[in-house]
């Protein structure tokens, strides 16, 4: 077999040195003479001697020319053992090892990960001396050890020894990916890929056919196809329960007033009647409740207070099961002084609840003021649209224009500033809003506050509700009944679908967008196609209407930022006093010296691929100053359901692929692959030009 078999069409090439001794034959005339008597028989003698080295010169050339050639079409032999002394192309195992979550599961009293480690081991010890082997680890990333296979098997065992435990999600055919790319760079012809993994039924991606397609193409392109061997280490479990969710209610806290811890766990297959939870603020344990089994779920709930101003983080675990690093959930929470929100009301009146903005203020603050209750922690200030000019909007972090009928481009500029620094903008769009003003000020598909263009009222025949099949932030978990909520007009929207920093929040049931968002720079715009009154829908009149606003208002001023999913990169401005600081970044469970950040305006931080709290130290002379990041593993991970080799097999379609379970037998790690020679050529090919070389001179001499 030929791995370029396009250069055998310049075989014909070695037909050039005979045509050339043809041409340069030269034909004599025999004339004899006396005194050539003498010389004739020495003539003769040289004349064999010589055509007998023009008969070598010219195999030389002709030999030289095939095996140049054959060089270049890569001859490829299989099962050759003589011909691999000349070959570098030793069996290589490429081994994509899984340290996702899942691999913590116990099995036995051992986890996963333990028995993925003995069965690469196994891999390793059953190549044959000479063979090379590289190593990927592989999470929701592919992060590969040895770039290039190496044949120091020791060290690549010694490797496997000192790899942790994982906390990320699964992404096989990342792994895969990655070993292809090396089979493709390093050329390696008798390369296998080991993929070791416990086979979850999430990290194969079902559902991502575009990059199946895509894995599929690049195996096609590969001049040698390696062979997939799927090493399955994982056990069906069903019995495993998860803290899926952590919910601060409400999401900015205030010093010494009570928030709301909320947890949920959920039962995968056989699950106790009671659980119980133990919340820990700050390093110390504070209170511990137990919840019953409700459907496969767990709901648990805690009333904290914390008094310093500042950062606090914590985090509430509930019994170990077979992974016990879904058993617990991090959390981080800032003391903020109230929430300062300036209201815009485009349509004020003195009769009650007759204005734009009367439902919104007592929404925002129920107490109205009363000192007998609590203090809302949301202070709203009501002005008139007119007025809005002259305002300041410092101090503020969420403007809420409420049917504001049309904005001056002033007011833009000011509501742009102060969205792009991190600030809020909710719009309440009603029939007072001028929408060419609106479309031509503040919308642009590459850079207006709002997310959508507003296209013009709609009034259906019968009122739609809204829709629960979306939900993003949390926002719908406040409406519990939103067949209830009636809308009867709403503004028509036209949505840059290619736009990343747009997305739907939520929709009616008729698919028309009804709350819109849209990051721009810092801050966050939404835009709501419904008025705050209850002139369109009788959603102020509905008990869901306080709380989606207050979330609403949460959200949008980033009370949850600090809470991460394990991988994702920190990325923060510092603030105006940290700035100059040197930043020490401390991962959960290190200890000693932790990693340090200088000179930095921007805290950019992303070796978090562990769970628990990350602890931010800001030192600035004498001053020390502290944040914490809380990272959780994703939820998914927490899902041990298993495919099968069937599943795999469709998903790889054109990938030869075996499956084994624990270590392969010596057979099959040891299976010789095929071995390229046109390294031999080639030596063959230099030393038919020392000799051809040789035999000119010696042929010119003459």
């Amino acid at each position: 077999m030929f791995l370029s078999p396009v250069f055998l069409l310049a075989l014909p090439a070695a037909a050039i040195p005979v045509i050339i001794h043809l041409i340069n034959r030269r034909r004599y005339r025999v004339k004899l003479w006396a005194a050539m008597r003498f010389v004739v028989p020495s003539s003769k003698r040289v004349a064999r001697k010589l055509r007998l080295k023009q008969l070598l010169l010219l195999a030389t050339r002709i030999l030289l020319l095939l095996l140049l050639v054959l060089a270049l079409a890569r001859p490829f032999l299989s099962g050759h053992r003589i011909l691999s002394i000349f070959s570098r192309d030793k069996p290589t195992a490429m081994i994509v090892l899984d340290n996702s979550l899942s691999m913590n599961c116990l099995q036995d009293g051992r986890s996963r990960l333990e028995l993925a480690r003995e069965a690469c081991e196994g891999i390793l010890e059953r190549l044959p001396p000479g063979s090379s082997a590289s190593l990927v680890l592989l999470s929701d990333r592919a992060e590969t050890l040895f770039p290039k296979p190496i044949t120091h098997l020791e060290l690549v065992k010694t490797t496997l020894g000192q790899v942790e435990p994982g906390a990320g999600g699964t992404d096989l055919p990342r792994g895969i990916d990655a070993a292809l790319d090396m089979v493709r760079q390093g050329r390696k012809l008798a390369a296998d890929i080991y993929l070791v993994t416990d086979m979850q039924r999430n990290g194969w991606r079902m559902e991502d056919a575009d990059g199946w397609s895509a894995l599929r193409r690049k195996y096609a392109e590969l001049e040698a196809k390696p062979l997939l061997r799927v090493v399955d280490v994982g056990a069906e479990r069903k019995d495993n329960c998860a803290l899926v969710s952590l919910e601060i209610n409400p999401g900015r806290v205030r010093p010494s007033v009570p928030f709301e811890v909320e947890v949920v766990a959920e039962a995968r297959g056989t699950a106790p009647g009671t659980k119980y939870f133990t919340l820990y603020l700050d390093g110390q344990k504070k209170s511990s409740v137990s919840a019953q089994n409700e459907g496969g779920s767990f709901r648990a709930r805690f009333l904290v207070t914390v008094d310093a101003p500042g950062y606090h983080y914590g985090w509430v675990e509930t019994d170990h099961d077979v992974l016990p690093e879904d058993d617990i959930r991090f959390f981080v929470v800032k003391t903020h002084d109230d929430t300062k929100v300036l209201c815009v009301d485009g349509e004020p009146s003195h009769e009650p609840f007759k204005g734009e903005t009367d439902f919104l203020r007592v929404a925002l603050d129920p107490a109205g003021g009363e000192e007998d209750y609590v203090d809302s922690p949301i202070q709203a200030s009501v002005i008139r649209a007119d007025a809005l000019s002259e305002r300041s909007l410092l101090g503020y972090e969420v403007i809420i224009l409420a049917n504001v009928r049309r904005p001056l481009p002033a007011v833009v500029d000011a509501l742009e500033r102060h969205v792009r620094d991190g600030g809020a903008l909710i719009v309440f769009a009603g029939e007072l809003c001028q929408l060419d003003r609106y479309n031509e000020l503040m919308y642009a598909k590459a850079g207006g506050l709002l997310p959508a263009r507003l296209t013009g009222i709609v009034e259906p025949e019968d009122p739609v509700t809204v829709s629960a099949s979306e939900s993003r932030h949390g926002l719908l978990e406040m409406i519990e009944n939103p067949q209830k909520i009636k809308i009867r007009k709403y503004h028509g929207v036209e949505v840059d679908e290619s736009d990343p920093s747009v997305s739907v929040v939520s929709r009616t049931s008729d698919g028309s967008p009804w709350l819109l968002e849209r990051r721009y720079g810092k801050g966050t715009v939404y835009l709501v196609t419904v008025p705050c009154d209850a002139d369109w829908s009788n959603f102020p009149l509905r008990p869901e209407y306080l709380p989606l606003l207050h979330k609403l208002i949460y959200t949008a001023t980033g009370g949850s930022t600090h809470v991460l999913e394990v991988n994702d990169p920190i990325e923060r401005d510092l603030e105006p006093g940290e700035l100059g600081s040197e930043v020490i970044v401390r991962r959960p469970g290190e200890e000693g010296e932790a990693e340090r950040l200088r000179g930095t305006k921007v805290l950019s931080f992303d070796r978090t691929g562990r769970a628990g709290i990350y602890t931010i130290e800001f030192r600035k002379g004498g001053r020390r100053s502290y944040c914490y990041y809380a990272f959780n593993p994703p939820r998914e991970e927490s899902r041990l359901e298993k495919a099968t080799p069937d599943d795999v097999r469709d998903l790889l379609k054109g990938i030869p692929v075996e499956f084994s379970s624990g270590v392969p037998g010596r057979r099959q790690a040891s299976a010789p692959g095929g071995r390229e020679i046109w390294r031999l050529l080639l030596f063959g090919v230099l030393a038919l030009v020392v000799t051809e070389t040789w035999l000119a001179r010696e042929m010119g001499g003459r």
